[in-house]
């Protein structure tokens, strides 16, 4: 029912309000003092939201003062300038095995993975490890050793394909890092496809801090993964690693995003379709293949948005050598030796009347397709290239050598590589990069290496952030040699004991701490709940030798059966992408 009441209506029922209230003097006056209180008090509370929201300090990345001074009429924040990698740090467990001495153990012939897949050594871990206690481990020594405050973060992004949940990300567990000082505001989730992840959650990261979404803080982006094979030909290509990076303006690593290129396609290379294992299925001839043809489309396109551009060698056309360096994704070495190859093969069909090509010549007017598999070919481009490689790409390699295939880590892995050993000779320098992840995505993408004279300072004239800071906090050479070095048979012992107790509830881990870097994240136990619980080896405690406890018997796993194990390997070349 409406009623409807005119001012006249509403004068009279004032009137008699007051009237009756008059007759009532101590409730008058008791309704009087009432509604003032009630003004003071609204008074009060709005000046001091007020005064709050202006005191307020929102933690801010050490920039911000700098951008803040470029804002609008409007008192928008201006768009960050120079985005890319502020800083970097590397994760690799504290065992590994010595390629020549699995070589031994398969009965293989010597050089088969040292020559033939370029592998020097390989990290693993066991059952006290996944991907999210290195994610953990990654994140919080690139906290502590830049001095960077949870707070200070504002979006955290991981990427990876050896997820331990089908649904809760990765980064939801990093959050832990964060919670405990408050900050729940964070934007970013995991990014999955193969290899790929953690260039997604790259691109990701620096297109938030270059949008009008940005609000002023850091963005990180961790990468990491355990990569396990069965007992085969491709168990020499394990590995184990993480990279975290912090991203904001004004860095020594500057990203051209509107350079990048990228590839995407439906292939049945290397994926994982079942649950119950570690192992994924491998296409691994069929791999190499979609390996290169991502390559070869993505670099055709790139040299064209290069000259666009107006990048060139000399005025003319854009080639591999309009850059300084050159890193790839390496799931072992030789396939980045395959893959730059593949791009001096494409300068050559850019440009075939160069006299440096000249070997080449043949392979003028053949087909792309028909090439991939072609030994003489590679034998070719790789001779013409060696030169180039020496000095482009070798100075990247040493540490994935060294440490083994870590899926999204790998490309970031040789990155920081290179920022430990060429440090100060960056300055100046532009570095292309070739991504893949199988299924099929991959990109190729640039850096450029700001000289000091180009950098922003604080007001007090400093940088915080520099390609020297980076390769002190990163150490690799002095790092690596810290590792304990382990037998085939302990290497395999450690396999087994992940393939026994993957997707398994109520454990309790059996590798020892002890075998553990310090500062190092580690699974305590996983509930009946399949929840996980993670704790932090003290600083004060070394790594030293334990041997792993004989594996008697675990709980019925949810297995429906152990993955393709062959007791030894098949006489067949390891191509694997990931």
């Amino acid at each position: 029912m409406l009623v409807v009441v005119s001012s006249e209506g509403i004068r009279g029922i004032l009137q008699d309000t007051m009237a009756y209230l008059a007759s009532y003097p101590s409730l008058f006056l008791a309704f009087v003092l009432f509604g003032f209180g009630v003004a003071v008090a609204s008074s009060i509370l709005h000046y001091r939201f007020n005064a709050a929201k202006k005191d307020a300090i929102v933690p801010t990345c050490y920039d911000c003062e700098q951008q803040s001074k470029k804002t609008t009429k409007k008192n928008k924040r201006a768009l960050a300038e120079n985005v890319g990698i502020l800083g970097m740090e590397v994760y690799f467990p504290a065992n590994y095995i010595d390629q020549a001495d699995l070589e031994q153990y398969d009965g293989v012939s010597a050089g088969k993975y040292t020559k033939g897949l370029a592998q020097e050594k390989m990290c693993f871990t066991g059952d006290r490890e996944d991907v999210n206690s290195i994610a953990l481990t990654a994140v919080k020594n690139l906290l502590e050793k830049y001095d960077i405050h949870p707070s200070q973060i504002g979006r955290l992004e991981v990427g990876t394909e050896t997820m331990v949940d089908a649904c809760k990300s990765t980064k939801t567990v990093l959050m832990d890092l964060f919670h405990e000082h408050g900050n729940y505001d964070l934007e970013g989730v995991t990014s999955v496809n193969a290899c790929y992840g953690g260039t997604a959650a790259l691109f990701n990261s620096v297109a938030w801090v270059e949008s009008r979404a940005w609000d002023g803080r850091y963005a990180l982006v961790v990468c990491g993964d355990i990569a396990v094979y069965a007992k085969g030909p491709a168990r020499p290509t394990c590995g184990c690693g993480a990279v975290a990076m912090l991203i904001g303006p004004n860095a020594p690593l500057v990203m051209e995003s509107e350079l990048r290129t990228t590839f995407s396609e439906n292939m049945w290379d290397f994926y994982k379709p079942d649950p119950h294992s570690e192992y994924p299925t491998v296409d691994g001839k069929f791999s190499q293949s979609c390996y290169l043809k991502t390559l070869d489309d993505c670099y055709r396109r790139f040299c064209i948005k290069n000259e666009h551009a107006g990048v060139t060698k000399n005025g003319k056309y854009f080639d591999v050598s309009a850059n300084d360096y050159v890193i790839f994704h390496s799931p072992y070495n030789k396939l980045a030796q395959k893959g730059f190859s593949r791009i001096i093969f494409n300068d050559f069909l850019r440009n075939p009347t160069l006299p440096q090509y000249e070997p080449l010549k043949k392979w003028h007017g053949a087909s792309l397709e028909d090439t991939y598999y072609d030994r003489d070919l590679d034998a070719a481009s790789r001779k013409v290239s060696l030169d180039m490689w020496n000095r482009m790409v070798e100075p990247s390699c040493f540490a994935s050598r060294a440490i083994g295939n870590c899926y999204t880590a790998s490309v970031y892995i040789n990155l920081a590589c290179l920022i430990d050993t060429a440090r100060t000779q960056l300055h100046g320098k532009r570095i292309m990069l070739f991504s893949y992840g199988s299924g099929a995505v991959g990109s190729i993408f640039s850096f450029r290496v700001p000289r000091p004279s180009e950098r922003q300072p604080l007001d007090n004239g400093a940088v915080p952030f520099t390609v020297e800071r980076m390769s002190e906090s990163l150490n690799l050479v002095r790092r690596l040699e810290t590792r304990m070095k382990r037998t085939p048979e302990e290497f395999n012992a450690h396999l087994d004991l992940r393939e026994k107790s993957h997707g398994l509830k109520s454990y309790k881990p059996l590798q020892s701490i002890d075998t553990l870097f310090p500062g190092t994240y580690y699974l305590v136990e996983i509930d009946d709940k399949h929840r996980r619980k993670y704790a932090r080896k003290p600083m004060n405690q070394s790594v030293k030798y334990a041997a792993l406890p004989a594996i008697i018997e675990v709980p019925d796993s949810p297995k429906n059966a152990v993955a393709q194990s062959t007791p030894s390997p098949a006489p067949v070349s390891v191509i694997v992408s990931g």
